[in-house]
Protein backbone atom coordinates (compact mmCIF):
# COMPACT_ATOMS: atom_id res chain seq x y z
CA UNK A 1 0.00 0.00 0.00
CA UNK A 2 1.18 3.45 -0.74
CA UNK A 3 0.85 6.29 1.45
CA UNK A 4 -0.36 9.67 0.09
CA UNK A 5 -2.18 12.71 1.14
CA UNK A 6 -5.20 14.11 -0.35
CA UNK A 7 -5.66 17.74 -1.29
CA UNK A 8 -8.88 17.67 -3.54
CA UNK A 9 -11.86 16.07 -3.53
CA UNK A 10 -12.98 16.71 -7.38
CA UNK A 11 -16.03 14.95 -7.59
CA UNK A 12 -17.98 11.70 -5.87
CA UNK A 13 -15.61 9.36 -7.59
CA UNK A 14 -12.12 11.00 -7.54
CA UNK A 15 -9.91 12.81 -5.52
CA UNK A 16 -6.47 14.54 -5.99
CA UNK A 17 -3.41 14.01 -3.99
CA UNK A 18 0.24 14.60 -3.24
CA UNK A 19 2.55 13.20 -4.54
CA UNK A 20 2.17 12.37 -7.76
CA UNK A 21 1.83 8.86 -9.30
CA UNK A 22 4.13 7.42 -12.10
CA UNK A 23 3.02 4.72 -14.35
CA UNK A 24 4.83 3.42 -17.24
CA UNK A 25 2.99 1.24 -20.23
CA UNK A 26 4.69 -2.36 -20.47
CA UNK A 27 6.70 -2.35 -23.12
CA UNK A 28 7.55 1.71 -23.11
CA UNK A 29 9.79 4.00 -21.96
CA UNK A 30 8.25 6.67 -21.41
CA UNK A 31 6.42 7.68 -17.97
CA UNK A 32 3.28 9.24 -17.66
CA UNK A 33 2.99 11.18 -14.07
CA UNK A 34 -1.01 12.26 -12.44
CA UNK A 35 -2.55 13.28 -9.13
CA UNK A 36 -5.84 11.77 -9.81
CA UNK A 37 -6.86 8.58 -8.57
CA UNK A 38 -10.41 7.23 -9.28
CA UNK A 39 -11.91 5.37 -6.35
CA UNK A 40 -12.71 2.13 -7.57
CA UNK A 41 -15.99 1.01 -5.48
CA UNK A 42 -17.75 4.63 -6.15
CA UNK A 43 -17.00 4.56 -9.97
CA UNK A 44 -20.28 3.22 -10.67
CA UNK A 45 -22.98 5.91 -8.17
CA UNK A 46 -25.39 7.84 -9.81
CA UNK A 47 -25.60 11.33 -9.75
CA UNK A 48 -28.32 11.53 -7.69
CA UNK A 49 -25.93 10.84 -4.55
CA UNK A 50 -23.00 13.30 -5.69
CA UNK A 51 -23.63 15.82 -3.26
CA UNK A 52 -23.72 13.93 -0.30
CA UNK A 53 -20.83 11.66 -1.14
CA UNK A 54 -18.77 14.97 -2.08
CA UNK A 55 -19.44 16.51 1.16
CA UNK A 56 -18.55 13.15 3.01
CA UNK A 57 -15.24 12.70 1.42
CA UNK A 58 -14.21 16.36 2.34
CA UNK A 59 -14.85 15.85 5.76
CA UNK A 60 -13.21 12.46 5.89
CA UNK A 61 -10.09 13.31 3.43
CA UNK A 62 -9.08 16.37 2.67
CA UNK A 63 -5.87 16.45 3.67
CA UNK A 64 -5.40 13.69 5.74
CA UNK A 65 -2.68 10.84 4.86
CA UNK A 66 -4.37 7.90 3.53
CA UNK A 67 -3.59 4.53 1.93
CA UNK A 68 -4.28 3.55 -1.54
CA UNK A 69 -4.75 -0.09 -1.75
CA UNK A 70 -5.30 -2.68 -4.59
CA UNK A 71 -4.08 0.43 -7.15
CA UNK A 72 -3.52 -0.45 -10.65
CA UNK A 73 -3.28 1.63 -13.84
CA UNK A 74 -6.21 1.56 -16.73
CA UNK A 75 -5.73 2.20 -20.22
CA UNK A 76 -8.26 4.01 -22.41
CA UNK A 77 -6.65 5.11 -25.53
CA UNK A 78 -4.08 7.71 -25.20
CA UNK A 79 -5.32 8.05 -21.19
CA UNK A 80 -4.24 6.34 -18.50
CA UNK A 81 -5.90 6.46 -14.87
CA UNK A 82 -5.16 4.87 -11.24
CA UNK A 83 -7.86 3.13 -9.75
CA UNK A 84 -7.63 2.28 -6.63
CA UNK A 85 -9.43 1.87 -3.03
CA UNK A 86 -8.49 4.15 -0.43
CA UNK A 87 -7.71 3.64 3.23
CA UNK A 88 -8.30 5.95 6.11
CA UNK A 89 -7.58 4.41 9.59
CA UNK A 90 -6.99 1.12 8.18
CA UNK A 91 -10.25 1.25 7.21
CA UNK A 92 -11.35 1.08 3.84
CA UNK A 93 -13.24 4.19 2.45
CA UNK A 94 -16.54 2.55 1.76
CA UNK A 95 -17.27 1.57 4.91
CA UNK A 96 -17.93 5.63 5.87
CA UNK A 97 -21.03 5.09 3.42
CA UNK A 98 -23.26 2.03 4.95
CA UNK A 99 -26.58 3.63 2.78
CA UNK A 100 -24.92 2.24 -0.16
CA UNK A 101 -24.13 -0.96 -1.75
CA UNK A 102 -21.05 -1.94 -2.97
CA UNK A 103 -21.58 -4.95 -4.81
CA UNK A 104 -19.39 -5.78 -8.28
CA UNK A 105 -21.68 -5.54 -11.40
CA UNK A 106 -24.48 -4.02 -9.66
CA UNK A 107 -25.71 -0.35 -9.31
CA UNK A 108 -25.43 0.97 -6.16
CA UNK A 109 -29.33 1.98 -4.82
Amino acid sequence: MNKVRVVEVIDSQSVRIAPKWVARRIGSKEKTAGDVIIIDKFRKMTPRHEDKIIKRLKILLLEKGVFLMNDHVEVNGDKISVVADIVLDRTEISYYFPEFKFEEETELV
